[in-house]
């Protein structure tokens, strides 16, 4: 065996042989070492309150899809599913399907309160493939039927509309 090689060790260096490391010298960075601690955190977007940030977003960008799912998300933000899990609960989410059904809901209560569209349209618009499924998410999600919804959300805007026409100058 020879002595240029350590035993037990596969890289085939010098025995004793130290990397050499180079000598930094901070001088040019040396103001950013007393930078604020807000424009650090804005800087420093790697911890999991980012990462969950970056999801919410990439969800809002995809929620239409019908078939989104968590290992789209995960692949999109470059990590594991279970990462993403771990990441959303760390930041007190009930999950990725949570996340996505609040969006949806969401966008869903923006169509029914704004449109014409029929339920089962809205439904679709916002990435469910069946209304009663839409339906049932909403209910659990605000505590009405959209159809309920919407007709509440209209007759409190037509009553605000009427008290503002008539109110005393």
């Amino acid at each position: 065996m020879s002595d240029l090689i350590k035993p037990g060790n596969n890289s085939p260096r010098l025995a004793g042989h130290r990397p050499r490391f180079e000598k930094k010298y901070y001088s040019d960075i040396g103001p950013t070492l007393f930078a604020s601690k807000d424009r650090i955190a804005e800087e420093n977007r790697s911890g999991p309150e980012a990462i969950f940030e970056d999801a919410l977003a990439l969800i809002e960008e995809n929620f239409t899809r019908s078939n989104y799912m968590i290992a789209n998300l995960a692949e999109g933000l470059n990590i594991s599913v279970r990462q993403l899990q771990r990441i959303f609960r760390s930041c007190g989410s009930a999950g990725f399907r949570s996340e996505l059904r609040k969006i949806r809901i969401n966008h869903g209560r923006d169509y029914l309160e704004k449109s014409d569209s029929s339920i089962a349209s809205i439904a679709h618009k916002v990435g469910y493939v069946h209304a009663a499924h839409f339906s049932q998410s909403f209910y659990r999600e605000v505590g009405e039927r959209p159809r309920e919804y919407r007709e509440r959300r209209r007759e409190s805007i037509s009553v605000a509309a009427a008290g503002a026409v008539s109110a005393p100058k």
